[in-house]
């Protein structure tokens, strides 16, 4: 122990100690200074504390020097040392900071620069597909009215099926066209919803009516099974709304080869306080199914169940994400349960006003301008 304090004692008086101190700290400083000036950082809070760094360990050295005992001279140089290191370990930390920050800064921008770009190309592709949509939609009602013309004209069984697939293709395409017009209203913000009243009950059984020649063709068994206790009247867009039940169904008919389509329907009333109630649709087949792990892009747009199926079933893979959004624009729901070679079940919920029919006042009966409903006395 003593000859470690004698050998202390030689170095002190050689100044050694204090040399070891600031040559230290001068590599610190600059191996920090060069880090700090890659990370593009050298004139903030960082290259001041490599610079306090230093001067701590100069300032050390200098107070150690003039200190006689040998312990306060250690001690001295220990404190400049453990400062001038927690300086420099200080800018490393807050360069490295500002470094990740920098980066979290562009990238943000970057992403706000794609998602503008994004923005502009989607604007520039619903414009072009309004452009399009209603220049096609021109020559295809003269094509249409023509090919009505010529089916009311004499013709044999082999034109008048060619004039029947013309009209039928044609309808094709005016519902794609539609269904594109609306895509593109529903993007771009300008597709309003009527709040008129209307009973969602007829509107399904009007859908029902309508592909009731279709299912009886293939032999379905098509049916509405309402879950109502009253007549039910709400407040809504019953074309928006009867658009979803045409989509649902006629998907449904499109996918199932044999067995049944089951239309019902529920509705929930509003809570105390609330003027909208909760109507939910339930569009039920015994169909072909939907694998699972198909479901969860079944309401992209252009997308289907399989590769397959627009093969063989045709569709433009449209008419689900049409529903979807205005779903979402009714402030509701729509999901999907299926099961391959069981069938498939869509269920609709929309948020609509409950509508309430004024009282009518009621008849009394005016026995003396109405004999005939006098009392007869013998």
């Amino acid at each position: 122990m003593a000859a470690l304090a004698e050998f202390y004692a030689s170095v002190a008086r050689l100044h050694l100690d204090a040399l070891l101190v600031v040559a230290a700290a001068t590599t610190g400083w600059l191996v920090s200074r060069r880090s700090v000036a890659r990370q593009g950082t050298t004139h903030d809070l960082s290259g001041l504390l490599c610079g306090l760094a230093l001067a701590a360990a100069l300032a050390g050295a200098l107070l150690a020097s003039l200190a006689e005992p040998a312990l306060a001279r250690l001690a001295i140089l220990g404190l400049a040392a453990a400062l001038s290191a927690a300086l420099l370990a200080s800018a490393q930390h807050i360069a490295a900071l500002r470094t990740q920050l920098r980066g979290r800064d562009q990238a943000e921008r970057q992403l706000l620069q794609a998602r503008a770009s994004a923005d502009e190309a989607n604007q520039a592709k619903s414009d072009f597909l309004a452009v399009m949509g209603h220049e096609i939609r021109t020559p295809l009602n003269a094509v249409m009215g023509f090919a009505n013309l010529l089916r009311e004209s004499r013709l044999d069984d082999t034109q008048r099926s060619y004039v029947t697939t013309i009209l039928g293709e044609g309808a094709r395409l005016g519902s794609l066209m539609n269904d594109i017009l609306d895509l593109t209203k529903i993007e771009r913000g300008r597709l309003t919803l009527e709040h008129v009243p209307f009973g969602p009950a007829e509107t399904a059984q009007d859908v029902v009516r309508l592909f009731a020649p279709r299912a009886a063709q293939r032999q379905l068994e098509l049916r509405f099974v309402p879950e109502l206790s009253d007549p039910l009247i709400v407040e809504g867009d019953p074309m928006r709304f009867r658009q979803i039940l045409v989509n649902l169904v006629d998907n449904a008919l499109k996918f199932t080869p044999h067995g049944s389509v089951t239309v019902g329907m529920a509705w929930t009333p509003p809570v105390a306080g609330a003027t909208q109630g909760c109507l939910t649709v339930r569009v039920t087949d015994t169909g072909i199914g939907i694998p699972r792990n198909k479901i969860g892009g079944l309401f992209q747009m252009f997308t289907q169940g399989d590769t397959s199926t627009a093969r063989r079933y045709g569709g433009s893979g449209l008419g689900l994400a049409i529903c979807q959004r205005l779903a979402h624009l009714m402030e509701g729901e729509i999901t999907v349960s299926s099961e391959s070679g069981i069938g498939t079940e869509f269920t609709v919920t929309v948020l609509l006003g409950a509508f309430v029919l004024p009282e009518t006042p009621a008849r009394h009966t005016d026995t003396a301008r109405n004999p005939r409903s006098a009392p007869q006395h013998a």
